[in-house]
């Protein structure tokens, strides 16, 4: 079996050939055992010599009704070979079409007969030729000028293979280098009149080996050439699926058009193979209509510069980088460029040098999308801001083709904002906070936090101390703050009690998760070295307050300090926590502060007056027995029933 136009073949699927009797069979007596056109059947053959199925297999479920009948389904090399037919006419008929070529329906007769004593086994080699699934598509290639659609010319197409099946297609079907490509041109229609643009595609082939999901060919049609001033359309994938039943055999195709970038359907179109039959190859002939092109507009770039640090537009001052995105538009799509960018002096232009006296660039690569946009990240690398503590940097963007040469740049110094970052000036401060139920938040430092300034949980005078519960132990919480521009060192932390007989105890300090150790001057180190804390870095701490004494006051202050690294000035901060175990009140103290006038009441000394007879009368239930309460209860309700409050 073969389904070539010039002599090649592809591997065949799922074709069906079934071999039936081509006339009446009778036995030695003259019975009509078979009827011309009765299948033959596997069982039919001689006793000593069955018949036997040498290439292929045999489709039982093709033909459910009869069993044993000799339908084969093609095997390996495209072939089907039955062995040791008995003497006869027969016809061979393809009942089934193999994946991506039409069914030949033409019945191809063969007799096997004696032909003399030296022949004893006739051997009859038949080809079955089939016809490769076919499809043709067009469209018009448009301009878009003024509100109108024009024609346009001298755009070329090619129609390129996604997956070795349909390549093999190509190839085997003369189709690759020979119909794969289109140039858009001027055609006449069937009133005479010219139009331009017209792009069409004829005989292109299917493959013949689907794959797990049915797609029996994939594509994609690509603008190779586009017109001078315009812009390259998105290339429009194809998929061709096959769709069988649960025996294999072949029912439709369906093709589906989509623009590669958003995956949209442009055309979709079903074909039923009841009608793919012989030459009739045909599958699909759509027209997408009209495809417009777009006029190239100029590239663009914008960008924005921030500290990498944190994001902002503040360098602290020190070992900086500076992060930039550049947003760049309508260049080529899916083309590689790359992006240099350069840090200069935003005062005039002056690039900014590292320590070996080298400009500061940074060089990334990059790949545009289907629209020809992309977005780039910069990181410059790392240099020293401290000599230029309120000057501003300004990032320059270039980007470039393969060839080097240059397709858009960012060379504005001046007045550019979004691209400009400012190193601030040296202010070493450090703050430090500590409260109980949870880690605070920072402060100022330096001294100029009022008191309680964190809200809840900040207890920083002895009459907002925390009501501690009795016989229970407090957890205290700090953190420490460089809330500075400046990076800070030789950083310490000292915790005394300046009131009451408890301490603090089990205080441990960490820096981002990771135990800080204290060397002999008290000072924090990390893994061996002087901690240094950057700006807006910090340090956490706890510790344990044990059980206090009822009634005591405690007090304790924290102190923090550091100095500047570069600037070699002390910092320092404090702050301080109160807390207390309130004694149990007796009943008479609870009664009081029922009964006792809250200030600013207008009623205040009818109030205490109440209170004071109610608080004697109550004083004098106590030592009174049961009878007699309930009596002197009776006559204080009474009396509070006289003076209205």
């Amino acid at each position: 079996m073969t389904d070539d136009r010039e002599g090649k073949h592809s591997t065949i699927q799922g074709a069906n050939l079934s071999i039936y009797y081509d006339g009446e069979v009778k036995n030695a007596s003259g019975e009509v055992i078979h009827q011309s056109g009765d299948l033959v059947n596997l069982k039919d053959g001689l006793k000593k010599l069955p018949i036997e199925i040498m290439a292929g297999t045999q489709d039982e479920a093709a033909v459910p009704e009869i069993e044993g009948d000799l339908t084969l389904r093609i095997g390996k090399d495209n072939r089907w070979a039955v062995a040791h037919l008995p003497s006869g006419s027969y016809q061979a008929i393809e009942t089934q079409a193999g994946y991506g070529t039409t069914v030949n329906t033409k019945a191809y007769k063969f007799t096997i007969a004696k032909q003399n004593d030296e022949t004893p086994v006739i051997t009859i080699d038949q080809d079955l030729p089939n016809q490769a699934l076919v499809w043709n598509m067009m469209f018009t290639k448009v301009l878009e000028v003024n509100s109108s659609l024009t024609g346009l010319n001298d755009a070329t197409f090619a129609i390129k293979a996604m997956d070795e099946n349909t390549q093999t297609a190509f190839d085997n079907y003369g189709f690759t280098n020979n119909g794969d490509t289109c140039t858009s041109g001027t055609t006449v229609d069937g009133n005479g009149f010219t139009t331009d643009g017209l792009v069409a595609f004829y005989q292109v082939p299917l493959g013949t080996r689907p794959n797990k999901d049915g797609v029996i060919a994939h594509y994609q049609i690509v603008e190779t050439k586009t017109p001078e001033g315009t812009k390259t359309i998105v290339p429009i994938d194809v998929k061709a699926v096959l769709k069988t039943n649960s025996n294999g055999k072949a029912e439709s195709y369906t093709f589906t058009f989509r623009w590669s970038d958003s995956a949209q359907v442009i055309h979709q179109e079903t074909i039923s193979t009841a009608t793919l039959k012989d030459d009739q190859t045909l599958t699909i002939r759509p027209n997408l209509g009209l495809i417009a092109d777009e006029f190239i507009t100029q590239p663009t770039i914008k960008t924005t510069a921030v500290d990498e640090a944190d994001g902002d537009k503040k360098l602290v001052v020190g070992q900086v980088k500076i992060h930039d995105t550049a947003v760049v538009t309508n260049l080529s799509p899916s083309t590689d460029y790359t992006m240099t960018g350069e840090v200069v002096h935003t005062a005039d232009g002056r690039p900014k040098l590292n320590e070996n006296g080298q400009a500061i660039t940074v060089t990334v690569p990059f790949t545009t999308d289907l629209q020809g946009n992309a977005v780039v990240q910069l990181d410059t690398q790392a240099f020293d801001s401290t000599p230029e503590q309120g000057k501003k940097y300004t990032m320059l963007e270039t980007a470039k083709d393969e060839l080097g040469q240059i397709v858009v740049k960012e060379d504005n110094w001046k007045n550019n904002p979004e691209q400009t970052v400012e190193v601030e000036f040296l202010h070493p401060s450090i703050d430090i906070e500590k409260s109980n139920g949870k880690t605070p938040d920072a402060g100022h430092g330096n001294h100029t936090d009022k008191d309680n300034n964190i809200g809840e949980n900040d207890h920083d005078t002895e009459d907002t101390y925390f009501e501690v519960k009795s016989g229970a132990s407090t957890e205290i919480y700090f953190r420490g703050t460089n809330n500075g521009t400046e990076p800070l060192t030789h950083i310490k932390v000292v915790d005394k009690t300046t009131q009451g007989s408890i301490n603090i105890k089990g205080m441990s300090f960490t820096f981002n998760n990771k135990k800080l150790t204290v060397n002999k001057d008290g000072e924090f180190e990390l893994d061996g070295k002087l901690l240094v804390l950057q700006p807006k870095e910090f340090i956490l701490g706890s510790g344990t307050l044990d059980v206090l004494p009822a009634g005591e006051l405690h007090g304790d202050e924290v102190t923090i300090t550091g100095v500047g690294l570069y600037s070699k000035k002390k910092v320092g901060d404090l702050d301080q926590w109160f807390g207390k175990v309130l004694p149990q009140e007796t009943p008479v103290d609870k009664l009081l502060n029922i009964y006792l006038p809250k200030t600013g009441d207008s009623k205040s000394i009818l109030t205490a007056l109440g209170a004071w007879l109610i608080t004697v009368a109550l004083i004098a239930v106590v030592v009174l027995n049961e009878r007699k309460r309930h009596t002197v209860r009776a006559g204080i309700n009474q009396f509070k029933r006289h003076i209205k409050f």
